[in-house]
């Protein structure tokens, strides 16, 4: 049974669990067996109790006869129905949560064999040796703990752990299990397609390996052509012969098709990986007296280009080389190599600069305009979250939003307090959403350099005072541009106290108010420019009364946080789907990148609003364009650098 036969399963029951993507069904699976399939041992072993105080019921259900259900227009009973659901509710909810603990554990950067060494410290110098893990040794750190480090598990929490990742309860194990659930290589004793090397291989790198450990193919027999290190290109140009064409292999009479089983179907172009021209040097004998067919192609486009594109199009941005004056290849030379010539290029030996958008290939250009449809969405989202904000109150401070939800007075917000809260509403937060909305809330912080937005007694899962005012005030706003200055939640709040109870000098900026009511004169003066304006803000030594929020007050925020929870869950599933559109086009974000840029570190709104208009999508409106900027560039900064975009466009989890 494969992941979208459960996953269609789960669609059709009238349950919570049928809100789950396929993605969540396929980590689960693949978490489970080690594959993206369900055999019959495995569904047992899922469905099934596996400690050894319920072996009973686990013989007891495998020694029902099934004969009675083996027919397909019988389906199962409500209730098996139910509980299989609340089954796959409780693992699906158990794979959102570990992603985001997996997560933070590639941030810490450990290595997997510090971690092994560790778990199987009571082997000493044995620790781990030939990829094996002492049952009794991890189980005596995990009850045991280390002191000053980690605290002793519980040990029913402890003998969970162990059978998800000992299943078979064996002396020694290996770490193929381990490594699933930490989504880290770790050495581990099996040699046949290990965790390791599920990390390391693709299928590209294995199509590579299997081409080249082949025989020679019917299509590409060495008697068709004669070595030469150039080769004409179906584009029309010319290209250094790959090295594999020339090798012993190609040429050996010996090394003829086998058996049927031999590939004989030539592969795609954008599988062979030399297919592409080279990018950095051009024709040993170009001629200015020979221009090529596209050169001139290009120039009469040129010229009927509209102005501003035809500005970016210079010659020197061309990714079109001048061809030899014969269009025959040269014959195989000693020694003569075809990087290696005095005119490499026509820009005097130099490498071309950066090529031209209009230049891209097929699959950078279908990877560019989809990163920029997923750019141009989240802007779209950020701009329904501020519409969102406006809803709320002018009476409701930040303060009384973050009391209202921290109903325990714990100091921060958890997933319980948004879940009670929108219960009261008839409304059901999902974990993944709350996770995704810590993770861009995290992100958004990025960008205002707080990196260690987590201190040492703060639940990596929470939301502090800063968090919840980066949710309810506006973005562009000056409060919250002020409170993401602050170190903590303390400054935090006399930050926004200020902003609330005072009004700013207007020569200097400095803040004031009075201490009793003026008699007619509301006049006073600045202490550091002896500035005089009006302050009619008026505060005692009494503290700030903080009431409860209205019921009007209550509703606009959960329409906020609905509509939040829905963009940050929205905003991860473009994230996946770019990530998978790259990964099939063989193009990564540092490429995307670097079509953006101007050859320089980073790109400015210029050259994204470029970018834009050559790929024909739709530029974002001027507020829409505004959020954009300011999630990628930091304050005050006039371009984007590679980490800042990596982060926005690459999935969380």
């Amino acid at each position: 049974m494969g992941a979208s036969d459960l996953h269609l399963w789960l669609s059709s029951q009238p349950h919570p669990v049928a809100g789950y993507r396929l993605e969540d069904v396929l980590a689960a699976i693949r978490l489970r067996t080690g594959s993206l399939d369900i055999f019959p041992e495995d569904f047992i072993r899922m469905t099934t109790p596996n400690f050894r105080s319920g072996a009973y019921l686990k013989e007891l259900a495998i020694s029902r006869t099934y004969l009675p259900y083996l027919s397909y227009e019988r389906p199962l009973k409500y209730e098996v129905a139910y509980r299989l659901s609340q089954l796959f509710l409780l693992e699906l909810d158990f794979i959102s949560r570990l992603r985001f603990h997996q997560k933070r554990l590639r941030q810490v950067a450990i290595s997997g064999i510090n971690i092994v060494k560790f778990l199987d410290m009571e082997e000493g110098f044995c620790a781990g040796m030939g990829g094996l893990l002492s049952a009794m040794g991890v189980r005596h750190v995990l009850s045991k703990g280390v002191a000053g480090y980690t605290r002793p598990m519980e040990p029913a929490l402890c003998e969970a752990l162990m059978k998800r990742i000992n299943p078979t309860d064996a002396a020694f194990f290996p770490a193929d299990h381990l490594g699933r659930l930490l989504d880290m290589p770790l050495p581990t004793a099996t040699s046949y397609y290990t965790w390791a090397d599920r990390m390391e291989r693709s299928p590209l790198s294995e199509s590579y390996a299997y081409r080249a450990a082949s025989p020679t193919r019917l299509f590409d027999s060495p008697s068709l052509r004669e070595p030469s290190l150039r080769e004409p290109s179906p584009a029309g140009r010319f290209r250094a012969t790959s090295p594999r064409a020339m090798s012993p292999r190609r040429n050996s009479r010996f090394m003829e098709p086998m058996s049927p089983i031999s590939p004989v179907t030539p592969l795609p172009d954008y599988l062979l990986p030399d297919s592409r021209p080279p990018r950095h040097h051009g024709s040993k004998d170009w001629d200015t007296r020979s221009p090529s067919p596209a050169r001139k192609h290009y120039l009469s486009e040129l010229s009927t280009q509209d102005p501003g594109l035809s500005f970016e199009r210079s010659l020197a941005d061309t990714y079109v080389s001048s061809p030899a004056r014969s269009y025959s290849p040269r014959r195989y030379s000693a020694g003569l190599s075809a990087t290696a010539s005095p005119g490499a290029s026509p820009t005097l030996g130099t490498p071309f600069p950066r090529r031209s958008l209009h230049f891209l290939d097929s699959h950078e250009q279908r990877a560019l305009q989809q990163t920029l449809a997923v750019m141009a969405r989240q802007a779209k989202l950020d701009s329904m979250v501020e519409d969102a904000k406006t809803l709320l109150p002018t009476c409701c401070t930040v303060e009384e939003i973050f009391n209202e939800l921290d109903l325990m007075r714990n100091g921060y917000v958890t997933l319980r307090d948004i879940r009670r809260f929108m219960a009261g509403f008839g409304f059901t937060a999902k974990y993944a959403s709350y996770t995704s909305l810590v993770s861009d809330l995290h992100l958004r912080r990025k960008i205002f350099h707080q990196h260690s937005v987590r201190g040492a007694l703060l639940l990596p899962e929470s939301l502090d005072l800063r968090d919840i005012t980066m949710l309810t005030l506006p973005f562009t706003g000056e409060g919250c541009k002020a409170v993401m200055a602050c170190a903590n939640d303390a400054e935090a709040a006399s930050v926004l106290y200020l902003l609330r109870k005072s009004e700013p000098c207007p020569t200097c900026g400095t803040r004031a108010q009075r201490d009793e009511d003026a008699a007619g004169c509301p006049t006073v003066t600045c202490p550091v420019c002896r500035t005089q304006f009006q302050c009619r803000h008026v505060e005692g030594d009494r503290p700030e009364v903080s009431y409860p929020l209205t019921s009007n007050a209550k509703h606009a925020l959960y329409r906020l946080l609905g509509t939040t929870l829905e963009a940050a869950e929205e905003l991860d599933l473009d994230r996946r789907e770019l990530a998978t559109l790259l990964s099939q086009e063989i193009c990564g974000l540092h490429d995307v990148f670097g079509a953006i840029t101007p050859g320089t570190d980073g790109f400015t709104q210029s050259d994204l609003r470029r970018c834009f208009a050559v790929q024909g999508l739709p530029l974002p409106p001027g507020e829409q364009w505004d959020l954009l900027w300011q999630r990628y560039a930091a304050p005050n900064a006039i371009s984007v650098n590679f980490l800042d975009f990596k982060s926005q466009l690459q999935p969380m989890f």
